[in-house]
């Protein structure tokens, strides 16, 4: 198995397919070399240093390997690993604090497909990070380097021990950084001829994509990776066909995380905690405890999971927008109300909530039957961030209309606010301050492809 990166203890030991051996001296040396004039990134915890070794050319890349691939100097490298680690915070939604620096040692490509090495050192609980890479490198795996030492430095903090951080948490989010990103994460050195920096491909131009757009069509082709096989992947499994297959379904093994009640929460919590256990499932079920009990419930969950995904065609789903608007347009009904007995009605939309506060049962069933049905047909459509909100407001609803019906026995419930409604009150407001923190920042307009017509 050709190793893309390794990590490094100075002073102590490579980890490499369970073997121990010495620290490379050719990754010593440039560690310990005095660079002129090193480049500092914006915020100061990227530290980058040129190659020393100017005498030699880098790796030449033809038309079409070059396509492949990109070539960084310590100005872009800075501002990718700025771009990386921007992305990163805002996905698990957290403030910049960093604590460790991290040095980045750049040298010529002397082939393609380099090792990356990353190293770190420590005085107590103080940490440094090291990364020693070629110049020459493909996106995908500089930004899962990228990725890589950022969760290191997150989890090692205030730490004497160094963490273990997932393979599935690295390929995954660095997956997802990548296709959820408005800009491109990663620069590179202008093609000859042409001025200025250029995008690297993993940045998708025209109509934009869902995120999970290409890990729907990978594992609607290929079989999913089982909990077991994302977390102990087999030698060649991050290579070619199988690579592509497992970054796949760790992108929405962990997009689906997030999807949960708090998930955003739960994963910084995960993090926070790897450098307290020997392996990450502990870290994982002591931060993830209120959804999963055990390691079945969290396979069970996952197959779950990947059958509702791959049984969806993310072609023909809506863009975030769009879903956010059709389903505002459910959970708000527009009704006929009138402020006096001889004024004409006037259309207003009306909160669920203010439907259980004021409507009798009777008035509550017509409105909510129709919503029930119409979250059902709307989950198929929806983009993808949308789905779990989705199926909320439908479980909510369903299940205020069956307790309902055990407790009134078809007489009138006039403003209803007893323990059920105000259980189901409290249900809707919390997936009401969810939806709001999915609302789009900018509401697209309408698409005027959409082709199913939801009536109130």
């Amino acid at each position: 198995m050709k190793k893309l990166f390794v990590i490094v203890c100075l002073g102590l030991f490579v980890w490499e397919a369970g073997a121990q051996v010495n620290l490379p001296e050719a990754f010593r040396s440039n560690l310990k070399r005095a660079a002129a004039g090193p480049r500092s990134s914006y915020s100061g915890q990227f530290v980058i240093y040129e190659p020393t070794d100017t005498f030699q050319r880098s790796v030449p890349l033809d038309g079409a390997v070059r396509s492949n691939y990109v070539r960084v100097d310590s100005s872009l490298l800075a501002v990718t690993c700025e771009r990386v680690k921007k992305a990163m915070l805002a996905e698990l939604q957290m403030p910049d604090k960093w604590c460790g620096k991290i040095n980045l040692s750049l040298h010529r490509a002397r082939s393609l497909d380099e090792m990356v090495v990353i190293g770190s050192s420590q005085n107590g609980t103080d940490w440094q990070y090291y990364m020693d890479m070629p110049d020459t490198i493909t996106p995908s795996r500089l930004v899962v380097a990228v990725v890589n030492v950022l969760l290191l430095e997150l989890a090692n903090r205030n730490s004497e021990r160094s963490a273990e951080i997932p393979t599935w948490l690295v390929e995954g989010l660095a997956r997802q950084l990548v296709l959820s990103s408005e800009i491109p994460l990663v620069l590179d050195q202008p093609a000859q001829g042409r001025a200025g920096a250029g995008a690297s491909f993993l940045q998708s131009e025209g109509v934009r994509r869902s995120p999970l757009a290409t890990a729907n069509e990978e594992l609607r082709a290929h079989p999913p990776l089982t909990l077991e096989e994302l977390t102990w992947p087999a030698d060649g499994q991050l290579e070619g066909d199988a690579g592509e297959a497992y970054r796949s379904s760790a992108q929405l093994f962990v997009h689906e995380l997030t999807q949960l009640d708090g998930g955003r929460a739960s994963l910084r919590d995960m993090i926070g905690e790897l450098a307290r256990y020997l392996n990450w499932q502990m870290a994982f079920l002591d931060a993830f405890n209120s959804h999963f009990k055990t390691q079945l419930e969290l396979e069970k969950w996952w197959d779950l999971r990947v059958v509702t995904f791959t049984g969806r065609d993310l072609t023909q789903t809506w863009p975030a927008a769009e879903s956010w608007d059709k389903l505002d347009e459910i959970i708000r009904p527009a009704v006929e109300v009138r402020t006096a007995i001889n004024e004409l009605p006037l259309r207003t939309q009306l909160s669920l909530q203010a439907i259980i506060r004021q409507w009798d049962f009777a008035q509550q069933a017509d409105v909510f039957t129709q919503r029930i049905q119409q979250l059902f047909i709307l989950r198929t459509f929806v983009s993808q961030d949308l789905i779990s909100l989705v199926d909320g407001y439908r479980q909510v609803l369903d299940g205020y209309m069956k307790a309902r019906a055990k407790t009134s026995t078809g007489r009138r419930v006039v403003l209803g606010l007893d323990s059920i409604a105000k259980e189901t009150i409290a249900q809707l407001d919390t997936l009401d301050a969810r939806r709001e923190q999915l609302r789009p920042v900018q509401q697209s307009v309408q698409s005027a492809d959409a082709n199913i017509v939801l009536t109130h």
